[in-house]
């Protein structure tokens, strides 16, 4: 089952060095708005957009040290999404809402301290 995330969460995810460490993605299939995207493109944060709907079907993370011939490390790409999503101390989400509770709810999430974007 694919893992969904917004395009802004995504692209924090990607841009996090220290998360990343020495590791790096393979084999990712990912799609945005429903759509696959080829291998790379979805890891390229320029062609994602903050309001894009991204799902992660696939992947393998590596790490960039190597013991006989293998990656020290491998883990799949959904849990390592999910490890990094636990450790975050604020989360994004996109909301749909009949147009006159819109400003209501903004002003709600401003009043609890969040942002909208």
């Amino acid at each position: 089952m694919a893992i969904k995330t917004t395009g802004v969460e995504w692209k924090r995810f990607l841009a996090d060095e220290a998360y990343w460490g020495d590791f790096c993605v393979e084999e990712e299939v990912i799609s945005v708005n429903g759509n696959c995207l080829p291998m790379d493109h979805g890891t390229n944060p320029k062609t994602v957009q903050d309001g894009d709907r991204i799902a992660i079907h696939e992947g393998v993370v590596c790490s960039q040290e190597y013991e006989e011939g293998h990656p020290k490390e491998m883990h799949d790409l959904g849990q390592f999404f999910r490890a990094w999503r636990k450790k975050q101390t604020h989360v994004s989400f996109t909301v749909e809402c009949k147009r006159d509770a819109a400003d209501a709810i903004k002003a709600a999430v401003v009043a609890h301290g969040g942002k909208v974007l």
